[in-house]
């Protein structure tokens, strides 16, 4: 989801509604949607509740909690969309790009384990329900397969390329 208008996919959604959760109160109920997730709504929640107190606790460092829109709101925001970035990352195992993605959000460099293990922790829960995010874009460059030819007559450097094949 790198659009702030994109629907995403099923475990997209799943996932920004989860955090965006955290930004209701604690005694609120969890909502009417997860009548479809019963079977996965306590894993959720708690996942909810994990990021609500990191917001709680990144707004007491910076005087502003994360950036994280009510549930209903129809665009992401930049710093919902590093969450779901670095709960992708987990999924993929790239912890490079979660730890970036967690130092990013964090005000502090203490906060930056948690902000990472809360993304760790949304990416496990999904993935065991069935939700696989989709992966960070890798830094491969992709060669067409004309280009293919060409390319190894000059000696092209392949450590890095994605070989397609047709």
């Amino acid at each position: 989801m790198t659009d702030i208008y994109e629907k995403g996919s099923q475990a997209e959604q799943l996932a920004l509604w989860t955090i965006r959760c955290a930004k209701r109160g604690p005694g609120a109920p969890f909502s009417v949607w997860m009548t479809a997730h019963q079977d996965h709504w306590r894993d959720l929640h708690a996942i909810s509740t994990l990021f609500r107190d990191i917001n709680w606790t990144v707004a007491e460092q910076r005087g502003i909690g994360l950036d994280i829109a009510p549930p209903g709101q129809v665009w992401t925001t930049l710093e919902e969309r590093h969450l779901l970035r670095a709960a992708a990352a987990a999924q993929a195992e790239d912890d490079a790009i979660l730890a970036e993605l967690a130092a990013t959000l964090s005000p502090h460099p203490a906060l930056v384990p948690a902000i990472a293990d809360a993304a760790a922790m949304l990416g496990a829960v999904l993935a065991t329900h069935g939700y696989w995010l989709p992966k960070p874009e890798s830094e491969c460059s992709r060669l067409p397969g004309p280009a293919l030819s060409v390319a190894r007559r000059r000696s092209a450097v392949w450590d890095r390329a994605d070989v397609m094949w047709p």
